[in-house]
């Protein structure tokens, strides 16, 4: 996971299946933003929210910031409740901010009929810039290294076996014998997911 962000597309299992407790890390699709403050500052003068020969310091860059994600939402041509936003991403790229348009949690923060149009419109800010799917900042702390992925949840016929112990995880003993039958129907449920009761 670490060696191959950013992605280009974001391999599947990356995605959250909160029904089956998968809580893969955070990932942020956006544009790469370098260091952030000298990207804004291109961006800033391209919209014309910074007058020409307008110094760019600590005192306005908060208001540049905010103005210039103003300004490319309204070309976008975003509703009220889409939104731009800069974060802090972890890669190792150069890239520590990025432009976010969605994660792998909320992959609707624009909806995917004007997802597509602000990509255009931002390609045009950003020349030579493309969007990809980076790690949150924290990933490191969270996880390690690596996050450990058992593919086999994903495949039928472990589906409802995984979904009904992990309804089961430190429950009473009241559910005791309904939970052995499950382990009894899959003597070997423990050993593939790694669960420890």
């Amino acid at each position: 996971m670490i060696k191959n962000e950013p992605f280009d597309e974001l391999p599947w299992q990356y995605f959250p299946k909160l029904k089956i407790d998968h809580r893969p890390p955070l990932f942020i699709y956006g544009f790469p933003l370098g260091d952030g403050v000298s990207r804004i500052e291109d961006l800033g003068r391209a919209t014309g929210i910074l007058e020409p020969g307008e110094p760019f310091t600590t005192l306005n860059f908060s208001r540049t910031m905010m103005l210039t994600l103003t300004r490319l939402k309204e070309e976008c041509g975003l509703l009220e409740n889409e939104f731009l936003s800069i974060v802090r991403c972890h890669s190792k790229t150069c890239a520590s901010y990025v432009m976010m348009l969605k994660t792998n949690y909320k992959p609707h923060i624009i909806a995917p009929e004007r997802l597509g149009h602000a990509i255009h419109v931002l390609e045009k800010h950003l020349p030579g810039k493309t969007p990809q799917w980076y790690l949150d900042p924290g990933i490191l702390e969270m996880w390690g290294q690596h996050f450990e992925i058992s593919g086999w949840l994903f495949c039928s016929p472990y589906w409802d076996s995984w979904l009904n112990v992990s309804r089961f995880r430190g429950s009473s003993s009241v559910n005791l014998n309904r939970l052995c039958r499950i382990l009894i129907l899959h003597p070997c449920l423990s050993s593939m997911c790694g669960y420890h009761w």
